[in-house]
């Protein structure tokens, strides 16, 4: 008998054009949850970010969140 494996989740931002891997504050959260935490903390710029994923790469479940900011159209 095979048991399935959970995936780790990993997070990404873009900040001043770099990407920026965030950790997984606690695999209970919602990807709201977690952006709502590291907006409030360290990234307001991710408070109205859009969740997009997640993707696996590397054995990781990695959702990004992507910010409209200095976008226009």
């Amino acid at each position: 008998m095979q048991l399935a494996t959970v995936l780790e989740r990993e997070f990404t931002v873009t900040v001043n054009g770099k990407p920026v891997t965030l950790k997984d504050p606690d695999n209970s959260w919602t990807p709201k949850q977690v952006r709502s935490f590291y907006g409030a903390a360290t990234y307001p710029q991710v408070l109205n970010a859009n969740i997009e994923g997640p993707v696996i790469e590397n054995d990781k479940r990695v959702y990004k969140f992507v910010t409209t900011l200095g976008t226009k159209g």
